[in-house]
């Protein structure tokens, strides 16, 4: 991903593995051996390990949320999964992150927690594409809990504009990044991802309107 540009996916799950292996002196991809390319995946395990229990915590209590993070942990699909450099494995932890802080923000309702929300949901989309769906169902949590706050519409208004104002410049520098390399190239791979069946383009907003 440093030496090469790959437009089928968003690029910063490939530029973590990537940069790890340069760190240790590795230039070609077969310099990307396995040891090295599980220390990444170790951080973000134990932060998606952190985040399961912060969250049921939140919810359940303590109790449950020891029980919640040793069951995940322990999850043979997860146990697997999360030794393999996939983006799944970046995409989770920020997800679960970006969420925590947003039910901060309507425990406590810091502007602080609300931006690093946005700013963490944008980011999922810089490794998923399919982050978008994070996005979108995390401005329908803004609306659907500031209804059952009695909230108002202009608080509505003002904390979605603050959520997107934080999210969309992050989620523009996938957009700008297939760009700068060659505008032609990027929206054939990312129209030809439409076909594919997986809702990797545009329609997967068609999708989740129909849905």
């Amino acid at each position: 991903y440093l030496r090469l540009n790959w437009l089928d996916h968003p690029p910063l799950a490939g530029v973590i593995n990537a940069l790890f292996v340069v760190h240790r002196g590795g230039t070609v991809f077969e310099d990307a051996t396995t040891s090295i390319i599980r220390k990444p995946l170790v951080l973000s395990g134990v932060l998606t390990t952190l985040m399961v229990f912060l969250l049921a915590n939140y919810f359940f209590g303590f109790t449950t949320g020891m029980l919640s993070s040793i069951l995940y942990t322990f999850s043979p699909t997860v146990f697997f999964g999360s030794r393999a450099g996939q983006a799944e494995n970046y995409y989770i932890p920020m997800t679960l992150v970006s969420l925590y802080f947003l039910l901060h923000f309507f425990r406590q309702f810091k502007s602080r927690y609300l931006i690093m929300a946005g700013l963490l949901a944008g980011l999922t989309c810089l490794f998923k594409l399919t982050g978008l769906y994070f996005l979108v169902s995390s401005c329908c949590m803004i609306i659907i809990q500031s209804r059952l706050q009695s909230k108002s519409n202009s608080f509505i208004l003002t904390t979605l504009g603050y959520f997107l104002f934080s999210s969309l410049p992050v989620v523009a520098l996938f957009i700008t990044y297939g760009f700068a390399i060659s505008p032609s190239t990027f929206l054939q791979v990312f129209m030809g991802n439409t076909q594919r069946g997986f809702l990797l383009g545009p329609e997967i907003f068609y999708f989740i309107l129909k849905s």
